[in-house]
C-alpha cells in the first residue's frame, strides 16, 4: 500500500498563485517589520520591568547582599544576550495567548496581518504557542547573535520560495493579509527605524560610559 500524499489546501494554493505571480515581496516585509517592532517594543516594556523587578527583589530580600552586589554584568555582552533570550521566551508565551484571542498583535494589526487556521477561525493557545515555539526557534534562531540573522535570512528565502512559511505548513495555520493603506507603511518603519536608533545609542553610551 503506497502512502497517501497529502492534498493541497486552498491555502496552499494561494500560496503557489502568489509566488508565481510575484507577489510575496511585500508580505515579507510586513511580516518582517511586524514581527520585529512586536518584539522590540515587549522588548523594552519587558526589560523595564524585570530589571526594575531583580534590583528592587535583591534589595528587600537580601540587603546586605545588595550591597555588594554588581549590577554592572546586566548591560555587558553576557548579560545583554541572556535577557534578549529570556524576554524572547516570554514573548513566545504572551503572544501566544494575544493570537489566541484575537488573531493578531498590535503590529501585525497595523499592517493588516491576521494568523489564523486554515479553516479561518483563532488559534487555540496550544496551537499558538506550538507555532511560536518554531518561529523563535527557526525564525529568530533564538535571536542569538548571529544565528538570528540566519535563521531571518533563511526563513525569508523559504517564505518568498514557498509562499507559506515552514511552521505555517507544519501546524496547518495561515496568514491573512489584507492590503493597508501607505501611511501604515510609513508609519510602520519609522517606528522600526526609531527602536533601532534608540537600540544604537543606548549600545553607544554604554559603550563610551555614559
Amino acid at each position: 500500500m503506497g502512502i497517501e500524499e497529502k492534498q493541497p489546501t486552498k491555502y496552499d494554493i494561494i500560496a503557489e498563485e502568489r509566488v508565481a505571480d510575484g507577489l510575496m515581496g511585500r508580505e515579507v516585509w510586513a511580516r518582517f517589520l511586524a514581527r520585529i517592532c512586536d518584539l522590540y517594543f515587549a522588548q523594552y516594556i519587558l526589560t523595564f520591568i524585570l530589571v526594575i523587578a531583580y534590583v528592587v527583589g535583591v534589595t528587600l530580600l537580601f540587603p546586605e547582599a545588595a550591597e555588594q552586589q554588581d549590577f554592572s554584568w546586566m548591560s555587558g555582552w553576557t548579560g545583554r544576550i541572556i535577557l534578549t533570550v529570556f524576554i524572547a521566551i516570554i514573548w513566545l508565551f504572551i503572544e501566544a495567548v494575544i493570537i489566541s484571542m484575537f488573531g493578531t498583535t498590535p503590529f501585525k494589526a497595523l499592517l493588516g496581518i491576521r494568523v489564523l487556521k486554515e479553516d479561518e477561525n483563532r488559534l487555540s493557545l496550544g496551537q499558538s504557542v506550538r507555532r511560536n515555539i518554531l518561529v523563535l526557534i527557526r525564525g529568530m534562531g533564538l535571536r542569538l547573535p548571529v544565528v538570528s540573522l540566519i535563521a531571518l535570512y533563511l526563513a525569508s528565502v523559504d517564505l518568498s520560495s514557498v509562499g507559506r512559511s515552514s511552521w505555517d505548513r507544519q501546524y496547518g495555520t495561515c496568514i491573512i493579509k489584507k492590503p493597508v493603506s501607505k501611511w501604515r507603511w510609513i508609519l510602520a518603519i519609522i517606528i522600526f527605524i526609531a527602536f533601532n536608533l534608540w537600540t544604537f545609542f543606548t549600545f553607544m553610551m554604554r559603550y563610551n560610559g555614559v
